[in-house]
């Protein structure tokens, strides 16, 4: 029972995502186990996010210009090596009361 504002696209092989995503009104994303190896700039248009799952994808530079589009958001899960390779950046997020956490 999914409510309209969540959206799960876990174990896809999606390595982006059409521009007009960011207008969807989500407040939970998950992008857990997909190719993606930069996030999306769309994702830094969805106002309304909260909680978002990037973990199991090959990205290679932290998108740190969407984090700071994102206002609202409370949480973000990542996977281990994400968290080891971007320990500084997440170390920021955490400065702005966004939980961080390994999945």
């Amino acid at each position: 029972s999914k409510s309209p504002f969540s959206l799960d696209l876990r174990g896809n092989q999606f390595s982006s995502l059409p521009a007009c995503f960011g207008k969807l009104p989500l407040t939970v994303l998950s992008l857990a186990e997909n190719q993606f190896s930069s996030l999306p700039s769309s994702i830094g248009e969805i106002a309304s996010l909260k909680h978002l799952t990037i973990s199991k994808n090959p990205i290679e530079i932290w998108p740190e210009e969407i984090f700071e589009k994102i206002k609202g958001l409370e949480s973000l899960i990542v996977s281990r090596d994400q968290y080891e390779k971007f320990g500084v950046e997440l170390a920021e997020l955490a400065t702005r009361s966004i939980h961080v956490a390994v999945a």
